[in-house]
């Protein structure tokens, strides 16, 4: 039991998460509310609308050269749709411009005639595939205390009550992931016989930058108030008494890795 008097729970910060909780759905303190929101999904639950753009240019100049070229585009905007109030929300959500994959797709190819028997085909094609996801409560912030001694308050800190679903999410994550390919291919016809010579390159880029769980994660759990030797306590009281069973925070160095990778084949 917790005497309404105790200055811990007069003085709890805790009160500032559960005020944000919604009414239940159900009585009994556990498994109580059903989320009128799907869960996200990127199989398309959360979808609010995509875009696609195709384009193809085929030209002849002369009767030598022949250029022809593609742009693909496509983008999936996801609704920022959570379980809980957004600003305790333990969900994430994709970007849009490449929240899913994408979303270019670009090819540009040259056929040239040097003779009846002699062709050379030069392709340039780049693929820029795209991945970025951030919480769904950053934008609370500055609404919810800050813990200090973590490494940043990008977000709110996650608490995590044993049993129950967590409150915040701090996942902050973009990604692009460009790749280039040039190939090109000579084919000479002699006599009876077709002999074939090319080579490819190709220029594999992979950039991303991570600052997850920057504002830390704070767990309760029952044996904070619980009675030694016995199975007892309550998480819920232990987060009214502010007693943290364990808590972790993302301190990065170097939020931001840029990789390299090229590849020559004839």
């Amino acid at each position: 039991m917790i005497c309404p008097s105790d200055p811990r729970l007069q003085n709890s910060l805790a009160s500032q998460w559960l005020q944000h909780l919604p009414p239940p759905s159900f009585s009994g303190p556990r498994n109580n509310f059903v989320s009128p929101i799907a869960i996200s999904d990127i199989s398309g639950l959360d979808t609010d609308h995509r875009t696609s753009i195709d384009i193809k240019v085929d030209h002849y100049l002369g009767e030598k050269d022949h250029f022809s070229g593609t742009i693909h585009y496509h983008n999936t905007v996801f609704r920022k749709s959570s379980v809980l109030p957004e600003i305790i929300s333990g969900d994430s959500y994709l970007l849009p411009d490449g929240g899913e994959i994408g979303p270019w797709t670009n090819r540009l190819s040259w056929d040239h005639t040097f003779s009846p028997t002699l062709l050379n085909n030069l392709n340039y094609g780049i693929m820029i595939m795209k991945g970025s996801e951030e919480s769904v409560s950053a934008s609370f912030a500055e609404q919810l205390p800050q813990i200090p001694g973590v490494a940043n308050h990008l977000a709110p800190p996650r608490i995590e009550l044993e049993g129950f679903e967590p409150m915040g999410n701090n996942v902050f994550h973009y990604e692009s992931r460009p790749t280039n390919v040039v190939n090109d291919l000579i084919t000479w016809v002699r006599g009876r016989h077709t002999f074939k010579f090319g080579g490819e390159m190709r220029w594999l880029q992979n950039n991303f930058r991570d600052n997850n769980n920057g504002p830390g994660t704070f767990r309760f759990a029952s044996q904070t108030t619980g009675l030694l030797g016995l199975f007892s306590g309550n998480p819920v009281a232990s987060f009214l008494l502010e007693q943290v069973d364990n808590a972790d925070a993302g301190f990065v160095t170097i939020d931001a890795l840029y990789m390299r990778a090229k590849q020559w084949k004839s």
